[in-house]
């Protein structure tokens, strides 16, 4: 099994990208319904590399709370203007930067204190539309959270791509790729930094942020939040690799090797986690169903582990679940049922995302002790 584990000098420029798909979406409805690993440490320079495909002119935070951090530890030169890690909240900041107070309510006393919620979005040429689908339904999810979560949950927004790499050209059938497992394992770099905003789990930059923090009792953080959400989601775009892999995607997000960039976005005790996948194929990651969930499981020890991670996504009806892919084994794998529905039913995304995703997201916060 590769790694993600060495430093190179990386001198080249985004090109066109270009790939041939086949789409594997026949617009059925279906109803909604790892341990620490050494690597070297060569993500300092994949950090560059992520805000050099982000926004123009940026100048991103390089202190950013450690992966794994309880509770609602935020990174230390955190401002309303923060770059990378931001948030919308108001409170006095001193001349460094560093935060001198939160305003509000303290830690929630019933339930979860922080929530986390990663989205995985395919990147893939056939997917500008589905996209374009979820950020419409952006406000309903944010409400959603905002208006039923405990007061002052202390709550996290990121995206990741299902790209490891860039170009090459694929088709499947029946539920599978057509190319063999050597040819997907070349578009499945994991051994050294590859150009790419979101890609390899890194957390997607966008507008000077690599996630979105924010707490529920802000309601200027709400509007901000619904804004930069969908504005992200639209920034993903669809010129990415022609192979997925999104299942290995939501599993490097937690992993170490991605600290630099994704540092402080999953809290473990007291917060629950929220995995959702928007794709329309079939994922090709190689290394196997039990690494990745066990990356986040991992992840998520202190907490409770499963008990603490709730799974959804819009996904190709014809493969999910009777083939049982991938994609569909991996969201099947943390106890409860995924939230999910079919991808090409823009009219059914707000009851997947904003009402069975965000009503599991609640009843996990519930049942989750808080910190302190």
């Amino acid at each position: 099994m590769n790694h993600l584990a060495s430093i190179y000098e990386l001198g080249i420029a985004d090109e066109a990208r270009t790939q041939q798909r086949a789409d594997g979406d026949n617009g059925r409805r279906l109803p909604a319904s790892p341990s620490t690993r050494s690597k070297a440490q060569w993500w300092s320079l994949a950090a560059i590399v992520a805000l050099g495909c982000g926004t123009p002119g940026s100048d991103r935070n390089n202190a950013v709370a450690s992966l794994g951090a309880s509770g609602i530890d935020l990174p230390d030169d955190e401002s309303s203007d923060s770059v990378g890690s931001g948030t919308s909240e108001g409170g006095s900041v001193d001349d460094g930067g560093g935060r001198l107070d939160l305003p509000g309510p303290g830690l929630p006393t019933d339930g979860c204190n922080a929530v986390d919620l990663l989205f995985v979005i395919d990147n893939s040429g056939s997917m500008c539309a589905q996209q374009e689908g979820l950020a419409s339904v952006v406000p309903d999810l944010v409400d959603a959270m905002f208006d039923s979560l405990p007061l002052g949950t202390d709550l996290h927004v990121g995206i990741v791509t299902s790209s490891f790499s860039d170009g090459g050209s694929h088709q499947e059938a029946l539920c599978a790729a057509n190319e063999g497992p050597a040819i997907i394992e070349e578009h499945y770099i994991t051994d050294h930094p590859v150009v790419g905003n979101g890609y390899q789990g890194r957390l997607l930059e966008y507008d000077e942020r690599s996630y979105f923090a924010a707490r529920t009792h802000d309601d200027r953080a709400r509007e901000d939040l619904m804004d930069w959400f969908a504005g992200a989601i639209i920034s993903v775009g669809c010129d990415g690799g022609a192979f997925d892999f999104p299942v290995a995607a939501a599993a490097y997000a937690v992993d170490p090797v991605n600290a630099p960039t994704n540092g402080g976005f999953v809290r473990d005790e007291g917060a629950a986690l929220a995995v959702f996948v928007l794709t329309n194929e079939t994922d090709h990651s190689p290394e196997g169903l039990s690494t990745y969930r066990d990356m986040l499981v991992d992840a998520k020890a202190g907490c409770g582990g499963e008990a603490c991670i709730v799974t959804g996504g819009l996904l190709a009806p014809n493969c999910v679940p009777e083939w049982d892919p991938p994609v569909w084994q991996f969201l099947s794998a943390f106890g409860d049922a995924p939230a999910w529905g079919d991808i090409g039913d823009f009219s059914g995304y707000r009851t997947v995302v904003a009402e069975t995703l965000a009503n599991g997201v609640i009843e996990t916060c519930g049942s989750i002790d808080p910190v302190g």
